[in-house]
């Protein structure tokens, strides 16, 4: 049967082999990939804080890799983030180690730009200071503010 599945395409191997039988090695395939790693990053999403479900689906899955995990030889790291809100009311939280990461000052943000970019050209080292205090910390909406300045900075150079 190995040899008539590997001469066919693949959509023909998984009809013959069986759903029950494709869906147990998908399973099987992706808990050794995980396995190998080192370490796993799940960068969860904002959730409502009105509405725990999507969250707690999400931790149960999470719950449910970390169980599979723990029997392997090398056990990798599993990290996530999310918002600390929603640090409560799942038991699978308690079990987890928490590192809250506390707001950039904005001259530390500046320095990254600094350093990343060999200075703070196009931009005023004041300009950057600004966007930097204006994102209150949060480097991602530091970013996000840059991203707007340069969209804004073409759509004027395009009006004239």
């Amino acid at each position: 049967m190995l040899e008539g599945l590997l001469s066919s395409d693949f959509a023909e191997a998984e009809r013959m082999a069986g759903k029950g039988l494709v869906e147990r090695l998908r399973h099987d395939s992706f808990l050794q990939i995980l396995g190998e790693a080192q370490t796993i990053l799940i960068d969860l999403p904002d959730y409502s804080k009105t509405d725990m479900r999507r969250v707690s689906t999400d931790l149960e899955t999470i719950h449910w890799i970390w169980n599979r995990l723990a029997h392997f030889p090398n056990q990798p790291n599993i990290v996530t983030t999310f918002q600390k809100e929603l640090f409560r009311g799942h038991f699978f939280l308690g079990k987890m180690n928490r590192i809250e990461l506390n707001p950039l000052k904005p001259d530390i943000i500046l320095r990254f730009y600094e350093k990343k970019f060999n200075g703070t050209e196009p931009y005023t080292r004041d300009a950057l200071l600004l966007l930097a205090k204006m994102s209150r910390g949060i480097f991602r909406r530091f970013l996000k503010y840059l991203t707007l300045t340069q969209a804004r900075a073409k759509c004027n150079q395009n009006q004239k």
